[in-house]
């Protein structure tokens, strides 16, 4: 019996002291985080949050309060976060156009009521390239920097507009946007495939093959796993559809 009260309270001591690393490393990290821009990502999550419903005027009120916060800070007015935002755009107005008939629960602006097809098809296919040449630019400034030339190139202007605070949290909050700049550089290909894999489909049912396909070979040069632009195009050349495997469904590869 004595036993088990020194193992429930060795276990209460480990608890304890686990919550207060997590609640010590989570303040640490809050330091880092740059001020300015906490609102556009507490709006960005609730929209993540809401993405699978159908409320559009919700989400796209969202990505309007997320991209207002963003172009208030100097530093993030060409980010990657933006053409993030213009992809998301594009894939509303394509579920819209595709099926704001068959779905009932679908909550649509009343700007776009009197859209018709293709009115929200050519919307979609303009939110697309925006964001496609966003992140075309985007890469093409950073891909190539070193470690030190993406610290030279980051602080050319992210203290524009900075709140006042001590140099150590400034430079907390720099190194942290330099990690998130790292972290997109990797995932900007894959960004940029699901980017032409929309803009594939918009041309498909705009009946512009040719332009589909394109954007669909595009897509899997881009990353290689994309298997909804790998089967579009499939659909398009009269082939049969690549379904996932067991071990893809269980470990599907980052988006």
């Amino acid at each position: 019996m004595k036993s088990n009260h020194k193992l429930i309270l060795i276990l209460l001591i480990i608890s304890v002291i686990s919550i207060a690393i997590g609640l010590t490393y989570y303040n640490l990290e809050n330091q880092k985080i740059d001020r300015r821009v906490i609102a556009a990502r507490e709006y960005y999550a609730t929209y993540n949050e809401l993405a699978s419903s159908y409320d559009f005027v919700t989400l796209l009120q969202l990505l309007a309060k997320t991209e207002h916060v963003y172009q208030q800070v100097r530093h993030y007015q060409n980010s990657y976060e933006l053409s993030v935002l213009d992809n998301n755009r594009s894939a509303i107005l394509l579920t819209i156009a595709l099926f704001r008939d068959s779905v009932k629960t679908m909550i649509v602006p009343d700007s776009f009521q009197n859209y018709s097809f293709v009115d929200l098809l050519n919307l979609a296919n303009y939110y697309s390239t925006k964001a496609i040449e966003g992140y075309q630019g985007w890469k093409m400034k950073f891909q190539q920097l070193d470690d030190s030339q993406l610290e030279l190139e980051v602080r050319k202007d992210f203290f524009d507009g900075f709140p006042e605070s001590s140099e150590s949290s400034k430079e907390k909050a720099l190194f942290k946007r330099i990690k998130e700049i790292e972290t997109a550089r990797d995932e900007v290909d894959r960004r940029l495939s699901v980017a032409f894999t929309n803009r594939g489909v918009i041309a498909r049912h705009l009946e512009d093959y040719q332009e589909a396909a394109r954007c669909y070979k595009i897509a899997l040069d881009l990353w290689s796993e994309n298997l909804d632009a790998e089967n579009n195009l499939n659909i398009l050349l009269n082939q049969p559809i690549r379904r996932k495997g067991v071990i893809e469904k269980l470990f599907p590869p980052e988006k």
